[in-house]
């Protein structure tokens, strides 16, 4: 991405954002084209694709939001919780040593 005299290289950043933007879901496909054109520039390509894989479309989100409801409730049972029921769902465990948390205001 640097030329040789330590400058950004315009033509690499117009290449990698051209690569990525063809294949935004593949990253697989966009990294290998990359790499042909020159080594560094599939490094960031993949930095750019990873970012972007990184978030969480909202059909996932649903997803998401449930498995951490649910490892709260196991976390609640694992705690001695019995009524998981009546389980308050601003609910926010903390788990630690005896005497090491102190009591919230």
């Amino acid at each position: 991405m640097l030329s040789k005299n330590g400058d950004l290289d315009r033509s690499n950043i117009a290449f990698g954002l051209y690569f990525w933007l063809s294949t935004p879901h593949t990253w697989h496909l966009a990294v290998p084209r990359a790499k042909q054109v020159q080594p560094e520039l599939g490094a960031a390509v993949g930095a750019i694709a990873a970012a972007y894989s990184g978030r969480i479309p909202p059909v996932d989100r649903a997803i998401v939001e449930m498995g951490i409801a649910m490892g709260d409730r196991l976390l609640a049972a694992w705690a001695g919780v019995y009524d998981l029921q009546k389980l308050d769902p601003n609910w926010y465990a903390a788990v630690t040593a005896p005497d090491v948390l102190g009591k919230r205001i």
